[in-house]
């Protein structure tokens, strides 16, 4: 009898997200989560809405410094990934367009020298301040899906340390555009939950390296 054909499942599928590889926990919430809420939201006989007027949100996840490693040229002890929140405000005009703004911590992404040797490598700390334009179909605003549009004004610190010599250091700032997508579930019309992929462009300097940098996140928003 010839070998029985091998299964495909979500943890080898090639090209998967980064915020996938390696994590089979994070991979079932991320997958669960939209899945999730979108079942409770379809279950109810009448949707609830965010109110329009101002709104204030806080969420955390990871974020992916994508190319950081490509610079450096070592990708054995790189590691392009990181804690990431953010804090914003906004304003929700119509159901389906609001602005909003706020500060992000992308995180850092770090390289150690030969056989991942403290004293030897590089390192890469990222923030961002950004405003965007956040849009819904109309139609589908009490389902939640939203995309935005914007820009980030930036801000990196790098260090790079070699073996017997003093680290050098430099700090650089610069804008970049920014696109993201997302669902959000509101509780009522004061409260919910969102999750969300963001991703930054072009994040860094000529001289130094440019990557863009992609952050998974999930958080609360208050309207009101």
């Amino acid at each position: 009898m010839g070998a029985r054909p091998k299964q495909m499942s979500i943890a080898n599928l090639p090209g998967e997200p980064f915020f996938f590889k390696g994590k089979p926990v994070m991979r079932r919430i991320i997958l669960a989560l939209p899945i999730g809420l979108m079942a409770i939201w379809a279950s109810q006989a009448t949707a609830v809405d965010f109110a329009n007027g101002f709104r204030i949100g806080a969420s955390g996840g990871v974020s992916d410094n994508q190319d950081f490693c490509v610079q450096t040229g070592d990708n054995s002890s790189c590691d392009e990934k990181d804690f990431a929140w953010k804090i914003y405000g906004g304003f929700q005009f119509i159901k389906w367009i609001a602005i909003e703004g706020g500060y992000v911590d992308l995180g850092s992404a770090s390289t150690r020298g030969p056989g991942g040797s403290q004293g030897d490598g590089s390192n890469a700390e990222t923030e961002a301040l950004s405003v965007s334009a956040v849009f819904t179909a109309p139609g589908l605003q009490a389902a939640g899906f939203y995309i935005k549009l914007g820009g980030a004004w930036w801000s990196q610190d790098r260090e790079v340390a070699s073996f017997g010599l003093p680290s050098v250091t430099s700090s650089e700032t610069g804008g970049s555009a920014m696109a993201g997508a997302g669902f959000r579930f509101p509780f009522n019309e004061t409260m919910g939950l969102v999750f969300e992929y963001e991703q930054y462009f072009d994040v860094g300097t000529a001289e130094t390296g440019e990557s863009d940098i992609g952050v998974v996140s999930v958080g609360l928003l208050w309207s009101f």
